[in-house]
């Protein structure tokens, strides 16, 4: 390992290190690997910018460049306060900061990707004692809001504390050596980890779903380059396996809740989210109606957005749970308007979702970046997905779980969307010729041909 590759690793070990290590600074709490990556932008940007130009990856940094002046524009536009603002111009920077790190550590070093991840299962660890600072709801006053750090019950009472220990530490051999790693272990993966989710917390259903999806990449492809390649050649069994798979997870996840096999918790829960109906869309409608409600506001609202404090000024999730919920969902609304209007805040637009949450806070720009985005995962699918085959595992992972991120889940972090960014111009620049993958790499790939 020569001594630029052995930096890249190391810079790639501690920013995975810090990516849930939160602490106090400014006017709330921000992740150390945000705060590193976004102190080392501006040397990298004026340092690669030329040469990223040439390889075809500044188009990533200009599209979240019209993210952030699309949120800056619909927060004036609002009558947004510097202080929200700020926050959330500095979030979303943290897109361009982390795939200029990445491209940095990682162009020249594609094997480093598993020192990232390697870091990132251990900081889950180190945060149940250190580094936890959070902004806490307080259990007197409903909307009213604090900073402390968590205490280790607190941490570890989290309904996903364990399912992402698990997942972060489980899918650590897929990523770093997915050629070396046996098969074996790749495809049972994630059988066990849907096994301990469903045992262990009555949430992360999508995230289960899409871990079975990427065992079923996996076992469909293999790891040589020409079974990867059967992912373009055979699109349409690839969705047939795909469905296969949720259906079979939706099917055994139907029977044991409402049998209370997974407890009382999950039962109940399965039980409020069936009210109207069992059949897939009346379960989406009730397990995502925070998704829909900020749908039926964009809809409202399409160009500008509403800022990016998202303040619901018209009653959206009122005007929702009216046209479209079940009486329990107009109930739990007019409380929530009783309880903000009691206790003096602001209830804002609920979005829960990637695209969404854009849409909402960015106005059009928003909606437009992440439909960008879609096709160039859809892109790298069909066309570059064989190109490094020591990432598909990686692939494997990631793709399912953005997918249902962008739709069915908030942007709580920047790196994952940065990475899966990089990796798939990445690649595109090899197949393109621009770039040329490591010799080692080449010699390594063609042994699984």
């Amino acid at each position: 390992m020569n001594r630029h590759n052995f930096l890249a690793n190391f810079g790639l070990f501690a920013l995975g290190l810090g990516i849930t290590a939160r602490v106090f600074i400014f006017v709330g709490t921000m992740i150390v690997s945000d705060i590193l990556s976004i102190l080392f932008m501006p040397f990298l940007f004026l340092r690669l910018f030329k040469e990223m130009k040439k390889e075809g990856f500044v188009i990533y940094i200009y599209m979240c460049l019209s993210l952030i002046l699309g949120l800056i524009f619909s927060s004036i536009y609002n009558g947004e306060t510097f202080a929200d603002l700020y926050k959330a111009v500095i979030s979303y920077i943290g897109l361009i900061s982390y795939f200029l790190v990445f491209y940095a550590t990682l162009r020249n070093n594609p094997r480093g990707l598993g020192w990232f991840f390697f870091g990132y299962a251990l900081s889950g660890i180190i945060t149940i004692w250190f580094f936890n600072a959070a902004v806490l709801e307080s259990q007197t006053l409903p909307g009213m809001r604090y900073f402390g750090n968590k205490t280790v019950e607190e941490v570890m009472n989290d309904s996903l504390f364990w399912v992402g220990r698990i997942s972060s530490i489980g899918q650590l051999p897929i990523i770093a050596s997915y050629l070396k790693t046996p098969l074996m272990y790749s495809v049972s993966y994630p059988i066990l980890f849907v096994i301990a989710a469903l045992l262990l917390t009555i949430s992360g259903r999508g995230q289960s779903a899409s871990i079975l999806i990427s065992g079923a990449l996996i076992s469909l492809c293999g790891k040589s380059r020409r079974k990867m390649l059967r992912i373009k050649r055979h699109f349409v069994l690839m969705l047939i396996v795909v469905l296969v798979a949720v259906i079979s997870y939706k099917f055994c996840y139907s029977y044991l809740a409402s049998h209370g096999v997974l407890g009382a918790d999950a039962q109940a829960k399965y039980e409020g989210q069936t009210a109207r109906g069992t059949d897939a869309i009346s379960v989406l409608l009730s397990s995502r109606a925070y998704v829909f409600m900020g749908l039926y506001a964009a809809i409202h609202h399409p160009l500008v957005g509403f800022g990016s404090n998202n303040i619901d000024k018209e009653d959206f999730s009122l005007q929702y749970a009216m046209k479209y919920g079940v009486d329990e969902d107009v109930r739990n609304q007019v409380f929530f308007n009783a309880q903000a209007l009691k206790y003096g805040y602001m209830r804002r637009i609920p979005t829960h979702s990637h695209i969404i949450g854009a849409w909402v806070s960015c106005g059009l720009i928003g909606l437009v970046f992440f439909i960008w985005y879609l096709v160039l995962l859809f892109k790298h699918v069909m066309n570059y997905l064989a190109v490094v085959p020591q990432w598909f595992g990686y692939f494997a992972i990631s793709v399912p779980s953005i997918l249902f991120s962008i739709f069915f889940s908030p942007m709580r972090s920047r790196w994952d969307i940065a990475l899966f960014a990089f990796c798939a111009l990445y690649a595109r620049a090899i197949a393109r010729g621009r770039i040329v993958l490591p010799y080692d790499m080449e010699k390594e790939a063609r042994k699984y041909e």
